[in-house]
């Protein structure tokens, strides 16, 4: 209310610094000399229409012009309303793919085939034995994302504490499957390991 009070009174002292203007200067005298001789009511008339030309007309277009600053103004502030609310999706976004690429693996797999290629080609880089780990189990689960889901038990046998390390630090960390549940066996006689591994495998994909 106090911005639109400090409008208008701008447009006041503007309207009588013109007025004041108008009436020292030598055309206004001239029309006053020429009105002189008009009847009371034709200079009635004649004042109707100069107040119209002079006071009402630049009103109108001062408030005309302060109504489009104001609808510009909310423009504005419905921009700048939309601009934070990208702004925060953006943000939103970010975490989530960070949070994605925590969780999603680079490697596909639809089928328990194609999960024991994935497998071969993520442990082919280590020192361990394919022939020691096998796939027992691989069921597709249902998805309402465009994130594939499966969960696959893997058998390993004739393990060594280090080979486990190195198992569970390439599934984890190099093909980033999430472990669900371990079971691990000890043969104390050949100091060996063996057990199950049940773990998740999150991928894009269509998981129908």
């Amino acid at each position: 209310m106090k911005k639109v009070t400090s409008i208008f009174k701008k447009v006041d002292q503007e309207l009588f610094r013109q007025v004041d203007s108008l009436s020292t200067s030598t055309p206004y005298q001239k029309l006053i000399d020429q009105i002189a001789p008009l009847t009371d009511n034709q200079r009635k008339w004649f004042g109707y229409t100069a107040t119209i030309l002079f006071f009402i007309v630049p009103l109108i277009v001062s408030i005309t012009f302060w109504l489009n600053n104001s609808s510009l103004g909310q423009d504005i502030n419905i921009r700048q309303k939309i601009i934070k609310s990208i702004q925060q999706f953006s943000r939103e976004y970010k975490v989530l793919s960070a949070i994605e690429r925590e969780t999603v693996s680079r490697y596909t797999a639809s089928s328990r085939v194609e999960f024991e290629s994935v497998l071969a080609k993520v442990i082919k880089s280590t020192s361990l034995n394919l022939s020691q780990i096998k796939v027992t189990e691989f069921t597709k689960l249902s998805s309402p994302s465009n994130i594939a889901q499966s969960q696959v038990k893997l058998n390993f046998t004739h393990f060594t504490l280090e080979d486990l390390s190195s198992l569970l630090k390439t599934l984890l960390i190099k093909a980033k499957f999430k472990i669900n549940q371990m079971e691990i066996k000890t043969d104390m006689a050949k100091r060996a390991l063996s057990g199950t591994i049940t773990i998740m495998h999150f991928s894009r994909g269509n998981s129908n």
